[in-house]
């Protein structure tokens, strides 16, 4: 079965959609000029190295749309974001692998929406963002 054309009955408690990912400083610098996020915390490493954190930080709303990638084709091209809720529990630094998962935690027969879980490992295990997305599930044309 195409996962694009997923319909709503199709789905189950428990279905995820994952991936990894190396994050570039070039991915970083691409996602702050697309936003006109320039922190300097996320683009140079001269400054990072006199903060706390040491290295340059990934932005938290590109941690946002990694997990938009892993829902993107578990839920399919007839799939609109309702809302999403994420927080960041912990850094992700330039150059860092990611484990990024979305989990279907609830089905809501009604109106055809599904809760998803959000998380991002780095590879040492440590959660850097983790939240939830509510989806509405369209069987046919939007």
């Amino acid at each position: 079965m195409n996962p694009n054309n997923k319909r709503f009955s199709e789905f189950y408690i428990g279905e995820t959609g994952s991936f990894t990912v190396t994050v570039t400083p070039e991915d970083i610098a691409t996602f702050c000029d697309l936003t006109g996020d320039h922190n300097p915390l996320h683009l140079d490493p001269d400054f990072a190295a006199q903060t706390r954190f040491k290295k340059c930080l990934i932005p938290g709303w590109y941690l946002g749309s990694l997990v938009g990638a892993a829902a993107a084709p578990l839920c399919g091209m007839y799939a609109v974001n309702l809302s999403v809720t994420y927080r960041v529990p912990a850094p992700a630094f330039a150059g860092d692998t990611l484990a990024v998962s979305a989990t279907v935690t609830e089905l809501m027969e009604e109106k055809h929406d599904v809760m998803l879980s959000l998380c991002i490992k780095r590879e040492d295990g440590t959660v850097v963002m983790q939240g939830e997305n509510k989806v509405r599930i369209m069987d046919k044309k939007l």
